[in-house]
């Protein structure tokens, strides 16, 4: 997030109004929370968007979705952005599994 505050901080008018649309596509609407996170990871994750798909994939864990339930999402993006995405889903699963093991460790000080 930090690089959406320093372009907030660049004052340009067109720029912010730009992640203003960004922001409010996320709001409450139609769709829940939920399916608006997965359709911005595979989004994210075709256009081969590094910091999206961090942000969406770590939203996803947090909504309590699975792995499995992730994996296949990014593999709607991989379908849909081609073999160029591959280096980011490696770095998607990455993420998701250092995000399992913090999750794991959570559990387990609960339990202590």
């Amino acid at each position: 997030m930090a690089s959406k505050q320093r372009i907030i901080a660049a004052r340009h008018l067109n720029i912010n109004r730009f992640l203003v649309l960004d922001n409010k596509a996320f709001d409450e609407g139609e769709l829940d929370e939920r399916s608006r996170e997965i359709a911005g990871l595979a989004a994210s994750t075709a256009i081969r968007f590094s910091e999206g798909i961090a942000e969406h994939l770590t939203r996803c864990k947090e909504l309590g979705m699975s792995s499995e339930e992730i994996l296949d999402v990014l593999n709607i993006g991989l379908v849909a952005g081609g073999v160029a995405v591959r280096p980011h889903i490696s770095q998607a699963i990455e993420l998701l599994s250092s995000l399992e093991m913090e999750e794991e460790a959570a559990l387990t000080q609960e339990t202590v």
